[in-house]
């Protein structure tokens, strides 16, 4: 059974939505680095490389779109998904370098050699990476991985006798992401998330909606430190022992970059209960001690389950029944307005409905009807007030009221009275 009472104040509430912000940046892909030869072409081991990296930052996040009412604004906020942010590097480096020696017992070029490498590195979070998340921002750091050696090789000298030509490659990388706002429009409006846990306020519609869309856009900044040392070295070795002849590091900064990212906006919907046109029927007068019934459907256009709550204010004479109403989408419900006078004359009051539709969740509809007495039953057959001012009701339009479509929509009877319409 339905138990849903409208209070002043309260918030109503919609379905949730699945929001997922992405964003992916090749940014380690640029041109080739050229070393040149180091320390220089005439030392008696030198090395070129030229560094050619590639692949880039990826950075996911899910949350959970909470949409609220209340009489006065939207309040929206986005609640991060457990597990579900993502952000990852997947990078290559592809290396091409020539060696030249020049030593008193051999003398000459090395082939080009060509070896590649690969970075890949993921980890998973808990927020959106907002002020107030956990964690605020997410690093990942390579420098730890060991070293890399793309090139070995031994020359013969004499026997027993040789030269030991190698080359290390150590990588350091460095990746920081940290969120800075979340930018959302709604309708007209539009707003800036800043930190976890909190809400925006935006405008309420003007008129009935089975959904309203959203549109959020996710900024953040991005750092990026990338770079590479190439580590050659000659060693000779022989019978008697091993001799260190050359050694030395070269350095390639390839990237130390900061950029603000802004993800590709994502655009969702959260469904609203839609009241349509509320008609009111004629009021017929009656019999002192009869009564008279009215029906008013109460039709929801919207996606959400329209809900609300029914009663009379200022009079005796009038009743609603069922005190509560409920509709899926598409569906009708309603409210049966009853006119049983116990004593002659006009008689007044104001049916009041409160719904959860957020562009109708107050109406105040009057309600008027006359009751007369034996004495005073109108004449069927005549069509206009006679001397006693009697008015024979044969046109469906009771006591003189005539039928009007004020406002927002709204079907309401009885002496031209004005529907008045407000959120309390």
């Amino acid at each position: 059974m339905l138990v849903w009472l409208a209070v002043a104040g309260a918030q109503e509430v919609s379905q949730p939505a699945s929001v997922v912000f992405s964003d992916s940046i090749d940014v380690f892909s640029f041109a080739a680095v050229d070393s040149g030869w180091q320390p220089s072409a005439s030392s008696a081991l030198a090395v070129r490389f030229q560094v050619v990296p590639t692949g880039g930052v990826v950075t996911e996040m899910e949350a959970v779109s909470e949409l609220t009412w209340t009489e006065s604004a939207f309040q929206h906020t986005l609640v991060p998904v457990v597990g579900a942010g993502l952000f990852g590097v997947d990078t290559a480096i592809d290396i091409d370098f020539d060696v030249k020696i020049d030593v008193s017992v051999w003398d000459g070029t090395l082939d080009v050699w060509n070896a590649g490498f690969s970075i890949v590195e993921i980890a998973t979070f808990d927020s959106l990476l907002l002020d107030g998340g956990a964690p605020s921002e997410m690093e990942i750091t390579v420098d730890d991985v060991g070293v890399w050696q793309p090139f070995s090789t031994t020359i013969g000298i004499i026997p027993t006798v040789n030269l030991e030509v190698a080359v290390d490659v150590i990588p350091e990388l460095t990746s920081i992401f940290s969120g800075s706002h979340i930018d959302t429009q709604l309708l007209d409006g539009s707003g800036s998330m800043d930190g976890e846990g909190t809400f925006l306020e935006l405008d309420l519609p003007t008129e009935p909606m089975a959904s309203v869309d959203l549109t959020s856009t996710y900024h953040g900044q991005l750092y990026n430190l990338f770079a590479v040392v190439c580590r050659p070295s000659l060693t000779l070795d022989s019978p008697i022992g091993d001799w260190e002849l050359a050694a030395f590091d070269i350095p390639f900064d390839l990237l130390d970059l900061a950029s603000d990212r802004t993800f590709e906006a994502v655009t969702y919907a959260h469904p609203l209960p839609a009241v349509s046109e509320v008609v009111v029927p004629p009021v017929d007068d009656v019999l002192v001690g009869t009564q008279i019934n009215v029906e008013i459907p109460l039709q929801n256009m919207g996606d959400l389950v329209l809900e609300g709550t029914a009663r009379v204010e200022g009079g005796d004479a009038f009743s609603v029944w069922p005190p509560y109403f409920a509709a899926t989408t598409d569906q009708t419900a309603g409210v049966v307005v009853t006119f049983a006078p116990s004593e002659e004359g006009d008689h007044q009051a104001f049916l009041v409905l409160e719904t959860n539709d957020p562009t109708l969740q107050f109406l105040r509809i009057p309600l008027n009807g006359t009751a007369f007495g034996p004495d005073e039953v109108p004449d069927p057959n005549i069509d206009d007030p006679d001397e006693s001012g009697v008015r024979a009701r044969t046109d469906g339009k009771a006591c003189g009221c005539q039928t009007s479509r004020p406002p927002f929509g709204l079907l309401a009877l009885g002496l031209a009275l004005p529907l008045l319409r407000r959120r309390r």
